[in-house]
């Protein structure tokens, strides 16, 4: 009898902790849905662990533009100097990640998702890489404002 109610019970807590997590990337999703513009990007280098370059640039400059969709497609775009050009994109959630693919790149594009508020996103994207046996890492913040 007690052996019963242990696997009870453990089917019980595996099941609530699946459904929180399916609960929590659907909301996730649900606050990502929408139209996003940029207010800064903040490109940061490192070379060995250590930062060489940090450079913020205002949404004025340069905007990133995002439209997210609720059935996983949307658009992707890009306004600099009074030009736009936008491509369109399929995208989902992941744990605090979002992916998004475009027909632009053969591998997707993950974007960790630092905070997300009613009106206001935080995405950071990291590209590690080695030159010549020296580790390197790029990394971009982007800070976003919900049309």
């Amino acid at each position: 009898m007690k052996k019963n109610l242990f696997y009870l019970l453990g089917a019980a807590i595996a099941m609530m902790l699946i459904a929180t997590s399916c609960n929590k990337k659907q909301a996730l999703e649900d606050q990502v849905v929408g139209k996003w513009e940029s207010t800064s990007i903040t490109l940061k280098e490192y070379v060995d662990g250590e930062l060489m370059l940090e450079t913020t640039i205002p949404g004025n400059t340069i905007a990133y533009k995002f439209t997210f969709n609720a059935n996983g497609t949307g658009q992707i775009g890009v306004a600099m100097d009074g030009e736009e050009d936008s491509e369109s994109i399929t995208w989902y959630v992941d744990e605090e990640e979002l992916i998004l693919s475009t027909g632009a790149y053969d591998e997707p594009i993950v974007l960790d998702v630092l905070s997300i508020g009613r009106s206001d996103m935080e995405l950071r994207q990291v590209n590690d890489y080695s030159d010549q046996g020296i580790d390197q890492s790029e990394e971009m913040l982007i800070k976003l404002k919900r049309l």
